[in-house]
């Protein structure tokens, strides 16, 4: 039997005063290169809300409020055309943030793209990815369209001429240790993302249960103070013939951009995969 999603029940948006509660995101971003303190103004743009909440910007710092709890919101900076459009994933729990993105000159990208000898496109993206292994540059496997890898200094790598969409970055069969992210890539921007490394990856629950395994991961994630009645109901909410297209967990992710917010990482996300096997075993509720 195929259970299939009614988008309308239950769920109500939550909208600019979020039933979870909201936090609110304080930005000074830094140079990539020197780490120093951005001088001048930047624009920002925020990605990963619905509706999209605007930053109040003051010089090189701004602030970004009404985020719903339990977010993972994207921070797209530029700064008046010597800073390229550069993003930074942040994830919000139930807390207020400060954080200090990265964003690289123009002039920065350009001398790395020169020293590996590749021609970027404005067609295309760069991924610059930081992960503290022996062989940053071996130990990463990524699946998108990209030239690359490159090493650079500290346990940076750069993949240049990146096609858009939504590459996943993980570790290779060699590397030491486990990491993960999805990646967000747009035409003309450098995404830039820090890898947390991990001993062994993250195991799922065995046996799973739905009140042992799920629903906690429905109240952590914040979907149940927004969307009431959803853990009595979640497996109306699934499509057991093609378990990733189930609204429980298609809705909150990356690729749907009417949510009110992100709350899965990635695929690897850990919740993500909890729920996806909950759902592939026929998501059982007793």
């Amino acid at each position: 039997m195929t259970r299939h999603v009614a988008i309308g029940l239950l769920l109500a948006a939550c909208g600019d005063d979020p039933a979870g509660g909201s936090r609110a995101l304080r930005a000074a971003p830094i140079d990539f290169t020197s780490g120093a303190p951005i001088d001048g103004d930047v624009t920002v743009v925020v990605e990963g809300l619905a509706p999209t909440r605007a930053a109040t910007v003051t010089g090189g710092t701004f602030v970004v409020t009404g985020v719903p709890d339990h977010s993972i919101v994207d921070l797209v900076v530029a700064g008046a055309g010597v800073y390229r459009a550069t993003r930074s994933t942040v994830e919000l729990d139930a807390a207020d943030l400060d954080v200090a993105p990265r964003v690289i000159t123009e002039a920065a990208l350009a001398q790395l793209a020169a020293d590996v000898g590749v021609t970027m496109t404005p067609e295309r993206g760069v991924a610059l990815l930081h992960v503290a292994t022996p062989d940053p540059a071996t130990d990463l496997a990524f699946d998108g369209d990209a030239v690359g890898p490159f090493p650079l200094a500290d346990d940076w790598v750069a993949y240049f001429e990146v096609a858009p969409g939504l590459p996943l970055v993980t570790a290779s069969p060699t590397a030491s240790g486990s990491f993960d992210a999805q990646l967000a890539i747009t035409a003309g921007t450098v995404t830039i993302a820090e890898l947390a490394v991990r001993g062994t990856p993250e195991a799922l629950p065995a046996p799973l249960r739905f009140a042992e395994h799920v629903v906690p991961i429905l109240d952590e994630r914040g979907c149940t103070a927004c969307h009431d009645g959803l853990a009595a109901h979640a497996a109306a909410y699934v499509t057991l013939a093609a378990p990733t297209s189930s609204a429980l967990l298609a809705m909150p992710s990356r690729s749907n951009a009417g949510h009110p917010n992100v709350v899965f990482a990635g695929p690897n996300d850990l919740a993500y995969r909890t729920i996806l096997q909950w759902i592939a075993f026929g998501a059982k509720t007793d």
